[in-house]
């Protein structure tokens, strides 16, 4: 592939511009925000950065929903970042019960302590042919994805708990932390994964 086509799910309360300045060093990147902007991309980010309803209620509203699970089914590659990842599962309990896009079995869960997660980190791949560098990626959380350990492709730690940093589902793929404000690890480490 000459050039990668990103399509960039747009949510209206969040600011795209670091992830989009990222993504433009990669490939060329499509803002979408409504329904009908689904053609000509190859790759979909989902990025987040709000609650787990608002995100599924705004997705529904614009009727972004259904063709995210369409261009999923395709087998066309699919990345959540943060609360994006959160979104690819099942069910969410932020602000309110939600149902979640389902493209991965699990629930997402507030950290016992009920503390945020901010700051940087080191990952430990489990699995998966993702080279475990010497990297450090910033993460800002206070859920958690709960989901089977088939579906874990690395973890992080928050106060002594490990949780799910990289999720995978085939062709449809959760980033706990931000590679968008990880640097040069993070800029790497989005080469790597959208060239596999």
């Amino acid at each position: 592939m000459s050039e990668y086509r990103i399509g960039l799910i747009e949510f209206k309360t969040a600011n795209l511009f670091s992830i989009k300045e990222v993504l433009s060093k990669i490939g060329k990147v499509k803002k979408i925000d409504n329904y009908k902007k689904f053609k000509n991309i190859d790759i979909l980010i989902i990025p987040g950065v709000g609650t787990f309803s608002g995100a599924m209620n705004y997705l529904r509203k614009y009727k972004l929903e259904k063709e995210i699970l369409k261009f999923a089914n395709s087998g066309k590659k699919v990345i959540g970042i943060c609360l994006g990842m959160q979104i690819l599962l099942e069910l969410g309990y932020e602000i309110k019960k939600t149902k979640g896009l389902a493209l991965i079995e699990g629930q997402v869960k507030e950290f016992k302590s009920k503390s945020t997660n901010i700051g940087w980190s080191k990952i430990k791949v489990i699995k998966d042919k993702i080279k475990n560098k010497k990297e450090y990626f910033y993460f800002v959380h206070s859920n958690y994805c709960l989901t089977k350990k088939n579906f874990v492709v690395a973890l992080a730690e928050h106060n002594g708990n490990n949780f799910p940093a990289i999720i995978r589902n085939k062709n449809v793929i959760g980033i706990q932390f931000h590679p968008e404000k990880s640097g040069k690890d993070g800029i790497s480490f989005l080469k790597r994964l959208l060239k596999r």
